[in-house]
């Protein structure tokens, strides 16, 4: 039938009962075109490096869903896989999201804690995602923590991305000229003309100038 699932989820852990609670509610508007819909929603849990896959049974309003597990999990990902043609709006807390930037057997879930992230400004935050920016493999991820440390736009992020200018990889340096542009700050400007002085690659220097 029309349209596609909307799902709000949320997480809660129980230390007494060592039990995880996910809870799915369909959020779409529902009408005599658009029914609820009956789907299974996979949900992975990394408890002490292993990986624990679980699958929930989907056809009401709103439902809970609990789980044993041996430990409290350093990340819950939600359709890990991106299996469903859903909406899924999920918000684990900001802990998960810098364990789960520094998964490095996940890209798609390194990609979507820094999406999150980007909306924190804590020192935490801005310090894993300068780790990203300098040490995260693929460059693709670098780019997206760029983008975040522009956006976050403190002082500390502002001295990340800096500091990250020796980037190896040409789009990823494009992309900190760029964000680092974004700063109307006398620094900034500074720092502009000194990559122009020796940056050889012309992408980047049209990006400087």
């Amino acid at each position: 039938h029309a349209h596609h699932p909307e799902l709000k989820v949320d997480y809660s852990w129980d230390a007494k009962t060592k039990l995880a609670k996910i809870s799915v509610k369909q959020e779409q508007k529902v009408d005599e075109n658009i029914m609820l819909f009956h789907l299974k929603l996979p949900v992975a849990f990394k408890v002490d490096k292993k990986t624990i896959l679980r699958s929930v049974e989907i056809s009401k309003v709103r439902e809970d869903y609990y789980f044993a597990l041996p430990a409290v999990p350093e990340i819950v990902r939600v359709d890990p896989d991106l299996t469903l043609l859903a909406k899924i709006t999920f918000a684990p807390p900001t802990t998960m999201l810098h364990a789960q930037l520094s998964n490095m057997e996940d890209v798609v879930g390194r990609l979507l804690s820094i999406e999150r992230l980007a909306k924190k400004k804590d020192v935490d935050t801005v310090e894993n995602l300068k780790k990203a920016l300098n040490e995260d493999p693929f460059y693709g991820v670098r780019i997206a923590a760029s983008k975040a440390l522009r956006e976050i736009a403190t002082e500390p992020a502002f001295e990340a991305l800096i500091k990250a200018k020796g980037q190896d990889d040409a789009r990823v340096r494009r992309q900190v000229i760029g964000d680092v542009g974004s700063f109307y700050k006398d620094e900034a400007l500074a720092f502009l003309k000194k990559v122009l002085a020796g940056e050889k690659n012309p992408s980047v220097r049209s990006a400087v100038i």
